[in-house]
Formats: C-alpha cells, structure tokens, sequence
C-alpha cells in the first residue's frame, strides 16, 4: 500500500532475521519504476544497473552467494516498489501484509502496474486473505457486505467468557457462496483452525496472542502446515478426477 520515492541520492539496508527459515539468499531484486536517469548499485553484489526514464515497471537484479544482508544505494528519481530476496530452490512468497486495513484498497490498485508485474514476475498461485478488520462485535450482516477469508475471532460474551464472534461463521459463508458464483477455489481457514472456539484454544496453547486475533509464529507454522496438506490433497484430487474424465 506505498512505495519507497527516491529524489537525489537514497540507501536502504536490509538483513536477515535470525530464527527465520530464509537467513541467506543469491539474488536481489529491486522492482520499480524511474522518472529520470537513475543508478543502483547493490553491496555485496558489485554491478551497477542504469535505469532509463520510463513509466513501466523496471527492475535491477543483483547476484552474490550467500548474502544475508544487503545494503542498496540509489541515485536519480525513481518510485521503489520492493526487492525480493531469493534462492534457486524451495518455494518463492511474496507476502503484501496491510495491517489494519478491511481490504477495500485493493480495488484501487493501479491496474496498468498490476498488469506490468503480472507479465514480469508471474505467479503459480495466488491467494487472497482478507483479515478481520471489517468485523467488530456489533457487527450485522448488513456491515460485512464485503470479501472476507476470516480466520476465527473472539470477543467477551453475556457469560465473560471469550467465545468466537457469531459473525466470523456468516462471513466465511458469504465468502464461499462468493467463490461459487466466482469459480474459484475457495480455502476454508476458519474450519482449518478448527471451527468455532480454534482461537480461545490457540491463546492457551500460546499459538495465538491474547487478544484473541493475531495468530503467533507457533500457531502459524501448524496452520501452514495444514494449509499444505489441504492445498496438496485439493491438487491430488484434482488430478484424479481429470485422469477419470471428469
């Protein structure tokens, strides 16, 4: 939901997180756009890549193995979009987080950009999640009129207790019916967490914090895990029915 704008002379360094599945990576790439001359030059990498005046997407790819930490300098005026940092194995995400947002941004993307990085760094797979910020305990089906993928919620009930929001299962209704008429897949994250009550039993299994919304890092590895299962016997399946003629 922003960029990085460069005018004159700009740096950004960025390293590695330790605990993190990724700590090194072969290339940089830098994804943006200039609007006069600009330069760029990535350490431990010693190219230099020229950027020409344009409106299109352009990017600057830098290789150096292993690096766990960059450090990039820029000279000229140019729009930064992102960089990726990657590897020749294993799988590629790029993850757009927006916090605190219901995800009504997403439908003033600039489409002329989207189409340029969709034709420039394709992807396998996406997936959308909204998260739950377009819900709030007084919420009525009348306010939740929107495309949500919501994980589980909960909030204090008449008895004090926490307990799931009502609405959380309505909304992952709405979102599937939604997916049918769309015709695309559809991943039921509530139901994968375990359905009504999931998030009061991941804030005392320490999975979730306890504010009884934000999954913690333990709670996402077992999700993800599940999601790869889901995602992988979804695929099986799939393939089956094509090779029984389906």
């Amino acid at each position: 939901q922003g960029y990085a704008q460069v005018s004159g002379n700009a740096s950004a360094t960025i390293t590695a997180l330790s605990g993190e599945y990724a700590t090194s990576w072969k290339t940089a790439t830098v994804w943006g756009c200039a609007e006069s001359s600009t330069t760029i030059t990535c350490r431990p990498a010693t190219n230099t890549v020229y950027w020409s005046p344009s409106s299109g997407l352009q990017k600057a790819e830098f290789a150096a193995s292993p690096m766990n930490s960059v450090k990039l300098q820029f000279s000229g005026n140019a729009k930064i979009f992102g960089v990726a940092l990657e590897n020749e194995h294993g799988i590629v995400v790029d993850n757009f987080g927006v916090r605190g947002s219901s995800g009504l941004q997403l439908a003033y993307l600039a489409s002329n950009l989207s189409a340029d990085f969709a034709a420039k760094r394709p992807y396998d797979l996406i997936v959308v999640h909204y998260g739950l910020n377009a819900l709030s305990p007084k919420s009525t089906t009348k306010q939740c009129e929107t495309l949500v993928s919501a994980s589980d919620m909960a909030a204090r009930g008449a008895s004090g207790k926490m307990q799931s929001m009502p609405m959380v299962q309505n909304l992952v209704k709405m979102q599937n019916r939604l997916a049918a008429d769309l015709g695309v897949a559809f991943f039921n994250f509530y139901d994968i967490m375990g359905g009504a009550g999931s998030i009061v039993k991941m804030v005392e299994n320490k999975q979730a914090e306890k504010d009884y919304t934000h999954i913690k890092k333990a709670g996402g590895e077992m999700l993800a895990r599940r999601f790869a299962q889901s995602f992988e016997a979804g695929f099986n399946n799939y393939q089956r029915k094509k090779k029984a003629g389906y």
